[in-house]
Parts: structure tokens; sequence; C-alpha cells
């Protein structure tokens, strides 16, 4: 399409009536002064516009809605040589869908292998596929050698009310050990689905 000459009656014409320009609207019939449809083409650009321009919420991995309550739990125990310890249980709230999105791990023992975190909802074995792939995936490395934001492992799992998140921290080498947990997510009043959901 090339660019025409505007009409001296009207500056801002730069296509032919009825020719489309960039934008894909059609410059209406009306001559070279205002009017003539150019309200109407102006209703049909607005109504463009606003179809085109949708808010959407965030993924739910990455914030927490604004009618959501953070949830951010934390444990640390010392563990003896051949003992394991329930780090972390939490019990999903009533009246609303909890989302756990983020965890992470630590353990201050010298061998990653001789620990185990076992990550479970209502018993059975929630994020199947993190972990050590060629050890039929037991979770047992972090990220670094803290748990703060920088050492945090997306995990989207979803708890309905009276549901139960444990987190089973097991040392398996020679000497006490100190293995910690942290679990991040987010409680929502204005989310409940009506079906069971694990994720992860």
């Amino acid at each position: 399409m090339s660019w025409k000459q505007p009409d001296r009656g009207n500056p801002y014409q730069t296509f032919l009536p009825g020719e489309g320009n960039d934008a894909g609207f059609v410059v209406p019939h009306g001559g070279g002064g205002a009017g003539g449809g150019s309200e109407e083409l102006l209703a049909r650009i607005l109504k463009a516009l606003q179809e085109g321009i949708k808010i959407s919420e965030s993924p739910r991995h990455m914030d927490a809605p604004i009618t959501a309550q953070t949830i951010d739990i934390k444990n640390v125990f010392s563990i003896g040589p051949g003992l394991s310890q329930e780090i972390i249980r939490f019990v999903a709230p009533p009246g609303g869908s909890t989302w756990i999105t983020h965890y992470a791990i630590f353990n201050d023992g010298l061998l990653a292998s001789d620990f185990d975190f076992i990550p479970r909802v209502d018993g059975r074995r929630i994020y199947s596929y993190h972990g050590d792939p060629l050890d039929n995936f037991r979770i047992y490395l972090g990220v670094n050698a803290t748990i703060d934001n920088t050492a945090l492992i997306p995990g989207l799992i979803s708890m309905q009310p009276g549901q139960v998140l444990t987190w089973e921290a097991i040392n398996n080498s020679a000497v006490d050990t100190n293995m910690a947990v942290r679990v991040v997510g987010y409680f929502d009043r204005t989310q409940i689905r009506t079906q069971e959901r694990f994720g992860g």
C-alpha cells in the first residue's frame, strides 16, 4: 500500500477513501472535511482497543493475588545419624484454596546423597519429578547453602481445606546434621476447587 498525498481539505487523510490503513481500519467515505463517518470510525477504533487490551491475573506460580494471604513457613532440626524427622506439617485452612508455589531445602552435611527430603500431601509423595533422575528422583540437593529467596525452587501444588502437607527429612550419614525446609505459597478465600489436585 502506497502513501498518498493528503487531500488539502483533510490534512489527516493519508489513504484513499475505502482503502485500509495499517491498523486494518477502512477510512470511510465522507468528503474532505470533518464528519462523514468519522464518529463511526472513532467508535470502531475505541471498541477494537478495548477488546484488545485484556487485564489478566498473574500466573499462580508467580505472585499471590491481592485477595490472598501469603504463606511462608520454615523449620530446621539437628537430626541424628540414621534418624528421620518431620520438619514441616501444614494443614490447609478451611474456606478457600491453598497454593504452594515454591520450596527450599538445606543440609550442612558433606555428601548430599546421605540425606533425603520427602514431601507429601495426605501421605502421598508429591513433586514426583523433582530431585535426582538417576536415583529414583530422590530430593536431597538444594540450590544453595541457604533457604532464602535465591534458593526457592518452583513447585505448584494446590490443596483443599483439611489436606496435610508434610516434609520429612532423613539423615543417612554417620553424624548429626542440620536439615531445613522452607515452603512458600498463599491462601485465597476467593478460589475453591471442586476436585482434588496435587500438581507439582
